[in-house]
């Protein structure tokens, strides 16, 4: 028999943490980002005025699908004067391929479930960071569809990311770009002349919290300089990764690296491995030691350290910015997906996002039009 249940409460959340991971196991989506781990970690410090909405599909008692949601209050400053469902994740805390995550073999029946009980709520659906190609979220839209709601599909990113099956780092390097191997091979040389270099993982606790707040700290003062941080901006987001990093390391998830440079730490990065994907989150390094590209080279030794484990992929994330293209060409597309219910509130949904599209792109044209008469 199948059944459908909402779980609005924390300790529900929290008791599903074991289905949760062998379901996860058990879809196409196995993500970091859909983890039970950092959706209940990203609940209990990054939540703020939302309201749990879990919705659980069994086959009798087998756990076959949850949509990760949560009801998000108006918010002006997004011109949504309305209550929305969205991801459990969202917000500035970068979590990407955010998606519902379903057993194999039940997608049908299971997609239709969720969409009759979202059929119920007539709330409107803001769900982002959807990987562009997710089947899972695509036969959701059908469902939707079927059900008379209307859907939209917006390009918000990239994420650039390596493969790495099959490589050697030596092989992986002549990949690249000639002239940024050269580079690396040069900033490599000089480095070593200068410095006795070591490039390390954490592997104690007290190591990573070391390592986190040195990370934070060099983040922070880089970005100061240059409008701020958005991945750091808050404690609650430093709480967030303290716990985050804590448990990740206690799964055998975290790759938290440290270069070091005659016995100083100089840059740290930020990654974790999950179902033999490495994703880098974030890195920091010494401004004083810019010349010598330790941010770059942080980086190179990163991926180097994936390759030697074994790594099938290793995922530069979101932002579609340019020195990560010096390390790949290949990259996923992500979106937003709004889906709007079929009654009077979901065309005044509608209205309003048309309404914001539209003032988005005239102050777009109007900047343009002031660039062009200077």
């Amino acid at each position: 028999m199948l059944s459908t249940e909402v779980i609005s409460e924390t300790s529900g959340f929290r008791n599903l943490g074991p289905e949760w991971s062998e379901l996860l196991a058990d879809s196409p989506c196995n993500c970091f980002f859909l983890s039970w781990e950092w959706l209940y970690t990203w609940w209990l410090h990054l939540a703020g005025n939302r309201t749990l909405h879990i919705i659980v599909v069994r086959r009798d008692k087998t756990l076959i699908a949850i949509a990760p949601l949560a009801l998000c209050p108006p918010r002006l400053e997004r011109l949504m004067p309305f209550q929305v469902l969205e991801f459990l994740g969202s917000g500035s805390v970068g979590s990407d391929y955010l998606s519902f995550i379903v057993r194999q073999g039940h997608e049908e029946e299971a997609q239709q479930a969720i969409a009759e009980n979202l059929d119920q709520s007539n709330h409107m659906l803001e769900l982002t960071r959807v990987e562009q190609h997710s089947l899972a979220m695509q036969s959701m839209t059908t469902h939707m569809q079927r059900l008379d709601w209307r859907s939209s599909r917006v390009a918000i990113t990239f994420c650039p990311y390596v493969r790495l099956d099959g490589h050697s780092w030596e092989s992986y390097l002549l990949n690249l770009d000639h002239s940024h191997q050269k580079y690396l091979a040069r900033k490599l040389r000089k480095l070593h002349k200068e410095f006795s270099v070591e490039f390390r993982a954490v592997d104690n606790d007290a190591e990573r919290q070391f390592a986190l707040d040195l990370l934070i700290r060099l983040h922070l003062a880089y970005w100061t300089e240059r409008g701020g941080s958005t991945a750091f901006h808050s404690e609650e987001l430093i709480d967030f990764h303290r716990s985050m990093s804590r448990i990740s390391m206690e799964r055998g998830w975290l790759r938290l690296y440290l270069l070091v440079l005659d016995g100083e730490p100089v840059a740290a990065t930020y990654l974790f491995k999950y179902n033999n994907i490495f994703y880098y989150y974030q890195i920091g390094y010494n401004t004083d030691y810019a010349r010598y590209s330790v941010g770059m080279i942080t980086l190179a030794l990163a991926i180097k350290s994936a390759i030697a484990e074994g790594a099938s992929e290793f995922d530069l994330l979101h932002d579609d910015v340019a020195y990560k293209y010096l390390w790949t060409r290949e990259k996923r597309g992500l979106l937003r997906l709004e889906l709007y219910p079929p009654n009077a509130l979901g065309s005044l949904y509608h209205s309003v996002i048309q309404t914001k599209a539209g003032i988005k792109q005239l102050l777009l044209n109007m900047n343009a039009y002031r660039e062009k008469a200077k």
